[in-house]
């Protein structure tokens, strides 16, 4: 079935996006109701684009504000009932009073109130700490009430920016945060009617479309609740090796949605991608033989090598995930980027590649997607026009097929 481009306009910031037409590409020759997955949502585009489309998207992510943006730009929400939620939190927000709120993930942990102080202001501390405490109660009261988590996003949404924002830090969004000031004049309590009145006016733009999804916070790497051989269609990007840390930008917002800098810690360091070796030798001979396949004349030192070690960990867990839960005979597109690691050349889409033999996918289609200069994700570290050239310039567009069983990892 031929999809429909539907443009997409976004409800939160989000660095390094995948682009919708790979979303759509991806789901050609599909059925309407067919179960589309991204085990990895990111901003949710995938499942953005299937929702639109007729498609039923399920959808995974360790980081709580990926899944929190995806479960509101993929639900039928009330935009009424959402008005009438923020009336009755406007009046509680102007009503409460600072020595009455209790913020327990940050006023019980040192660390995490001492990122606070030292990245908002006294000011917008005060007035972040009454809409935080207003939305934690509601939310404790209504946990299953999407138009509160819409609430949220419209919180966080004034935190995450590129400039100025409820924060000291600028570059919040493209997760490269830097103190700019040491005060603010920012309005915490009028950006975030401003910011409701935006995010109204996004889900009134997808009001009179049927959409429906399931996401929810999980690891790509086990995916206990999905059925084996459930799914129609894998649509997924995977974070590459030392690369952007999302985590670094959206705990800014996190520690005012309910998660400390311990706990978002924990997050970060047992996502795909991250800096850490090995805690044990999973999949030791695999790994070995994956890495001696790719790297074994790479000038590596020893905890290069580690990192690249979990990353070939971290993928094959992840293909066989998604080689247990795909039907036979369907596909699972991955979009890749290939990285840079202290000047050595991490091809990450062949380690993909060979995950996927081992597990029983067959690679049928593989395409460069030069990425347009202004979408390029790696930061520019120094000052020299050259660095330019060590910015991403292309992705890996990779489609793998399941024709037969699946092996376990």
């Amino acid at each position: 079935m031929k999809q429909k481009m539907i443009k997409q306009k976004y409800i939160h910031p989000f660095p390094a996006r995948m682009a919708p037409e790979i979303a759509i590409q991806a789901l050609e020759d599909l059925k309407k109701g067919d179960v589309i997955l991204d085990p990895m949502v990111g901003s949710g585009t995938v499942l953005h684009q299937a929702a639109l489309n007729g498609f039923s998207p399920v959808g995974f992510d360790l980081d709580p504000l990926a899944v929190l943006m995806s479960k509101v730009s993929t639900a039928n929400i009330n935009v009424t009932k959402l008005s009438e939620l923020y009336d009755a939190i406007w009046n509680d927000i102007k009503c409460i009073r600072l020595n009455q709120i209790v913020l327990p993930w940050i006023d019980e942990d040192l660390e995490t109130a001492d990122f606070i102080k030292f990245w908002f202001a006294r000011k917008q501390i005060n007035d972040l700490r009454k809409v935080a405490y207003v939305l934690y109660k509601y939310k404790l009261h209504y946990p299953r009430t999407v138009e509160i988590d819409a609430l949220r996003i419209a919180l966080s949404r004034i935190i995450i920016t590129k400039k100025v924002g409820a924060s000291l830090a600028w570059d919040i969004s493209h997760s490269r945060p830097h103190k700019m000031r040491e005060s603010n004049d920012y309005d915490v309590i009028e950006g975030f009617a401003k910011s409701v009145a935006t995010v109204k006016k996004y889900l009134e733009q997808q009001s009179n479309i049927e959409i429906k999804g399931e996401i929810k916070r999980g690891d790509a790497r086990n995916l206990s609740s999905i059925p084996n051989e459930s799914i129609d269609k894998v649509i997924t990007s995977p974070p590459y090796l030392n690369a952007i840390d999302y985590m670094r930008g959206n705990k800014f917002s996190l520690v005012w949605l309910g998660f400390s800098i311990p706990g978002l810690r924990d997050i970060r360091s047992n996502s795909i991608g991250a800096e850490k070796k090995l805690d044990a030798d999973q999949n030791q001979e695999r790994i070995d033989k994956i890495f001696n396949n790719i790297f074994q004349d790479a000038p590596l030192l020893s905890k290069q090598q580690s990192m690249i070690k979990r990353y070939i960990n971290d993928s094959i867990f992840l293909m066989a995930e998604i080689a247990r839960v795909l039907k036979r005979g369907k596909k699972a597109t991955l979009v890749v980027g290939n990285s840079n690691l202290s000047g050595v050349y991490i091809e990450n889409s062949e380690i993909f590649n060979q995950a996927a033999i081992l597990v029983g996918l067959n690679l049928v289609d593989s395409r460069k997607r030069e990425i347009p200069l202004n979408k390029r994700y790696l930061p520019i570290l120094t000052d020299d026009i050259n660095a330019l050239n060590k910015r991403m310039k292309h992705e890996i567009i990779m489609t793998f097929s399941k024709d037969g069983a699946f092996a376990t990892s």
